[in-house]
């Protein structure tokens, strides 16, 4: 089969047969491939970070520049695999056999770089980035490991017996869940929150994880339904025994969580922007509220003279609820809101809407859509000759990813509103910009969202490092005294009493 650049991240291909088929460039990441066979396939240049495969025959393939961070290997069989310039960092390896595999740039001959396609088109800039030596640094691997040849082995065993004689087993990890939509509509803002929490994860793991345990990252796909989140927190957190969930983006979505997370006494770190009015000692809200996002944009439009408004939403309750404090605040300013429209999510058709628009045209629309929806809806407006100039549009949940998606030709000029932006300014901001860049492609994209996704993690680790313990009582309690972590969007206070 040739797969080349497919997208199947989130996908159970359990026990499949897909053995010499071309996966190059395809993203796999959090893909479930247990008992799979993918000998002699072509993995180049993949992304699989946090995938299953454990059990998986992956003999004789080539995964040279693959991103393997967090995916879980166990008991799998990589005998005479190339694993030039993969990128195992936070890995499960225990149990792997390794036997002949390739895992330094030395190894590599030409022939192995005219067979793939995906290989032989990288430019002189691109090969001396990705064809150097594998890194496995923050993996874990035990006594069952078998490893390439014997000077490897030598030196891992030197590792596995330094581990043992300090009783703490490399394979002691502590697990955390990721939960997010890698399908379904809502992916195209999701995957890059979840891509957030990798890096961080594997940050933290290369600098010795959280309280000298490393952290094992279990991905479910949420499937861009409040159904499929509930039963997936269910799971890991009953079954998968999880200190925390990083996840959620919908107010349907974490709505459905909430009752789990209550009964089961979980943690989940919540990265999206909240229409505010709920509070639980089970979830830590990282993204900004009405207050700091919907009303002072509401503000700015009116100071600019846009006071006749259309509302556009999806039909959940992030929108609805959106929409009651956008119209309470327009009455105080004295604005007309001329409509209120709710679409199912992933709508895609906008015809009628059009004509409604160009027979009675508002100063100004608020969109508070979610998902694949913004990209029919701003290509269609601009088909029906609707510019910022002439029908400014202003968005709560359309960031630079969802511009990067949607096509920035469409939204120039066009209105968005956040607590952090790409383009800020500090330190911090540059480290994780280049960071995540590093990691998943110079054309990649930061957010508020995705920021927030990333400084869950970090937040997380602070708070189990202060307790001394990652129980979900010890967590809060550390909350005592005042938690600070500076953020890419600048500095992120704790206090009991917030």
């Amino acid at each position: 089969a040739d797969l080349i650049n497919v997208k199947l991240n989130g996908a159970r291909i359990i026990n499949a047969d897909l053995s010499g088929a071309t996966l190059s460039r395809a993203d796999l990441s959090g893909v479930q491939l247990s008992g799979s066979n993918l000998s002699g396939a072509w993995l180049n240049l993949a992304t699989l970070i946090g995938a299953d495969l454990t059990n998986a025959d992956l003999s004789g393939a080539s995964l040279i520049g693959a991103d393997l961070a967090s995916a879980n290997f166990g008991s799998s069989r990589l005998l005479g695999a190339t694993l030039v310039g993969a990128d195992m960092n936070g890995a499960n390896l225990g149990g792997v056999n390794l036997l002949g595999a390739r895992l330094y740039a030395s190894e590599l001959t030409e022939a192995d770089l005219m067979l793939d396609r995906a290989v032989e088109e990288l430019n002189e800039l691109q090969r001396s980035q990705l064809l150097v030596d594998a890194e496995w640094e923050g993996a874990t691997f035990d006594t069952q490991t078998v490893w390439p040849n014997a000077v490897v082995n030598e030196e891992m065993a030197a590792t596995i017996e330094l581990i043992e004689s300090s009783d703490t087993p490399l394979t002691d990890t502590i697990k955390v869940g990721v939960l997010h939509s890698l399908s379904g509509p809502m992916a195209i803002s999701e995957v890059a929150a979840r891509d957030a929490t990798f890096l961080a994860v594997n940050e933290l793991n290369a600098d010795g994880g959280v309280l000298g345990k490393q952290i094992e990252v279990i991905v479910e796909d949420g499937a861009s339904s409040p159904e499929v989140f509930a039963e997936k927190a269910r799971k890991l957190l009953e079954e998968d025994k999880v200190a925390v969930i990083f996840g959620g983006w919908r107010s349907d979505s974490r709505n459905a969580m909430l009752p789990i997370f209550e009964e089961l006494n979980g943690l989940l770190f919540y990265p999206a922007p909240t229409e505010g009015f709920q509070q639980s000692p089970n979830i830590f809200y990282m993204g900004q509220d009405a207050s700091q996002q919907i009303i002072p944009a509401v503000n700015y439009l009116y100071e600019q003279g846009f006071v006749n408004v259309l509302l556009i939403g999806s039909e959940f309750a992030y929108s609805r609820t959106a929409h009651a404090i956008i119209k309470v605040q327009a009455s105080e300013l004295g604005m007309t809101i001329i409509g209120e429209l709710y679409l199912p999510l992933g709508a895609t058709e906008f015809g009628s809407l059009m004509e409604q628009l160009r027979a009675s045209p508002p100063d100004a629309i608020i969109n508070t859509m979610y998902g694949e929806s913004n990209i029919a809806f701003f290509q269609q407006l601009a088909d029906a000759d609707f510019t910022a100039s002439n029908l400014p549009v202003l968005s709560t949940s359309v960031a630079e990813e969802e511009v990067r998606v949607i096509g920035p030709e469409f939204v120039i000029g066009h209105l968005t509103t956040w607590n952090y932006f790409q383009t800020l300014q500090s330190p911090e901001n540059f480290g994780f910009v280049t960071a995540y860049k590093e990691a998943y492609g110079q054309e990649r994209v930061t957010s508020s969202p995705i920021a927030a996704a990333y400084a869950g993690v970090y937040l997380w680790h602070e708070l189990a490092e202060r307790a001394g313990s990652t129980d979900v009582e010890a967590v809060r309690a550390a909350m005592a005294e005042p938690v600070e972590y500076i953020a890419p969007d600048g500095p992120i206070r704790i206090d009991s009493t917030t």
